[in-house]
């Protein structure tokens, strides 16, 4: 959040009043990122239909902000003075909306899980150090997503983070190192081998899903989890939960490329400098394999656990891309209402 409100090139970086320079689609995109934030501080975790259901009612109901201001805890803070300023402008083009909010919800998920070319969202570099990892031992890819939803508040879930990873087309690398495998191991079955390569877990508390993850590797031999982070604080966590579950090495890296680059956990009693030398700290995934060099013993058995966003996609560069659809899509009600 701080990056993308911090940009001198964004509209309400440095203004004093940044709302005469903006356009209603820029102020648009500032309250679905105010959103998007709220509600994942709000439920720990990424929910669509929540966001889109606050969405609607900014753009149905504009009397209505107030409430949502204070349901979403939204203030304002050092790095984004105006965010109540911008988030109580008027969005005269976009507002006004008739349809039903069941409806507009499930559009706008559609819209987030499925107009968006999440390719183009991938770090440089990113699949081919997959690829390389998965040569060394099995990949699991371990991220948090809006994944079965919020059964106590009735919100469902969404297939986002399975089309987010769908887009790297993993189908290639499995299919080329289980063959491989197959030559060693033929007792086992081809799609079990190819499973095994890289697999997906996802919910909305990933931690939570660790300990399955080291059940794999203890009965595939695996004494070595290497874990490839872009927050600090869940490097934190996952090495604890690691340890309840298996003898094994555990070498955490820190992937600070992202906005997360410079977060550290409150009250750890560390400085940056510490957890980057404690977290084998690298700039870009594109310096995983050499890092890697440097950590592991030859003859290790090794398997990854490997979060998605801020490692492998950029979240900022996947955020834009998901307000343009939004607004896209929003541009075309207005325009086909216009029609009418």
């Amino acid at each position: 959040m701080k990056n993308f409100f911090e940009s001198k090139d964004h509209p309400s970086g440095f203004e004093e009043n940044p709302l005469e320079k903006m356009s209603e689609e820029e102020k648009l995109e500032e309250k679905l990122q105010v959103i998007r934030f709220s509600v994942n501080q709000k439920l720990g975790a990424p929910n669509n239909y929540l966001m889109a259901k606050y969405l609607y009612q900014v753009l149905s109901d504009p009397e209505r902000i107030e409430n949502i201001i204070e349901e979403l805890d939204i203030k304002d803070s050092e790095d984004f003075p105006f965010k109540t300023l911008i988030f109580r402008s008027a969005l005269k083009n976009f507002e006004n909306r008739k349809e039903d909010m069941d409806e507009f919800c499930r559009s706008i998920d559609n819209v987030l899980t499925r107009k968006v070319d999440y390719e183009r969202c991938f770090y440089e570099g990113a699949l081919d150090e997959v690829e390389k990892m998965a040569g060394r031992g099995p990949v699991r890819i371990w991220t948090s997503g809006g994944v079965h939803g919020v059964k106590d508040l009735d919100l469902p879930g969404s297939n986002e983070t399975l089309f987010k990873v769908a887009a790297a087309k993993f189908g290639r690398i499995r299919n080329k190192i289980a063959r491989e495998k197959s030559t060693e191991d033929q007792k086992r079955k081809f799609g079990d081998l190819r499973k095994d390569v890289i697999s997906l877990s996802a919910t909305e508390k990933k931690v939570g899903l660790i300990k399955g993850i080291c059940e794999s590797f203890a009965r595939n031999g695996i004494d070595t989890i290497v874990v490839l982070e872009d927050r600090s604080k869940n490097l934190v966590s996952v090495m604890e939960e690691i340890k309840k579950h298996g003898d094994f090495k555990i070498v955490p890296i820190w992937v600070r490329q992202g906005q997360n680059r410079n977060s550290i956990p409150k009250n750890g009693g560390k400085t940056i400098d510490d957890y980057k030398n404690d977290f084998n700290s690298i700039d870009s995934i594109k310096d995983l394999e050499s890092k890697l060099d440097e950590s592991l013993v030859e003859g290790e058995k090794v398997g990854f656990i490997v979060d998605w966003d801020g490692v492998i996609s950029s979240d900022e560069l996947r955020q834009k891309a998901q307000n343009r659809a939004v607004i896209e899509y929003l541009k075309k009600g207005k325009d086909q209402k216009k029609a009418d």
